[in-house]
C-alpha cells in the first residue's frame, strides 16, 4: 500500500466514503463491505478523459447495472478492490512523476516494458500490481523504465 491518506483522498475522502479511514485495516474493512459508487466516480474524475475506461476496467466489460450491490449504492468487494488497486497506483504515480497529469499519462499509455500494455491494464491481478509498483520504484530511484 502506497500512502493511505492519498488513496483515501483520491476516493473522495471521508465525505464520500462515509467514514474516516486512517489505517490499512480500516480500508480493508471498507473494501470488504463495498466502496460507495461515488468513490469510483471520484477516482475516475482524476483520470479524465479515461473515466469510461476505468469504469469498464472495474466492471470487467459487463453492464454496471448488473451488479447486485449497485442497487444499494455500493460496489462489490471485487469491484472495490479493483478501485483500490487503481487508486494505490495513481497515488504512487502522482508522487513519482510529479503530478496528476503526468501520472494519468503514464498509467494510460502503453509501454514496451509492459509488453506494449498500459500500466492501468496490468492492475487487474496482484502480479500486475507488483509489476507496476516495481516500475514506479525504479523511477523513484532514477532508473528509466
Amino acid at each position: 500500500m502506497y500512502d493511505i491518506d492519498k488513496i483515501v483522498q483520491l476516493l473522495g475522502g471521508a465525505r464520500v466514503l462515509g467514514t474516516a479511514v486512517r489505517t490499512p485495516l480500516e480500508l480493508r474493512a471498507l473494501l470488504r463491505r463495498g466502496l460507495p459508487t461515488a468513490a469510483l466516480a471520484s477516482l475516475a474524475a482524476h483520470l479524465t478523459p479515461h473515466a469510461t475506461r476505468v469504469a469498464a476496467f472495474v466492471f470487467k466489460s459487463r453492464e454496471p447495472t448488473s451488479s447486485p450491490s449497485l442497487a444499494n449504492g455500493l460496489l462489490s468487494t471485487e469491484e472495490s478492490d479493483c478501485v483500490y488497486r487503481i487508486a494505490n497506483a495513481l497515488a504512487h504515480a502522482i508522487d513519482t512523476l510529479g503530478g496528476i497529469a503526468a501520472a494519468r499519462t503514464w498509467l494510460t499509455t502503453p509501454h514496451a516494458v509492459f509488453d506494449g500494455e498500459a500500466p492501468l491494464d496490468l492492475l487487474n491481478t496482484d502480479t500486475g500490481c507488483e509489476i507496476v509498483e516495481t516500475a514506479l520504484a525504479w523511477i523513484d530511484h532514477g532508473i528509466a523504465v
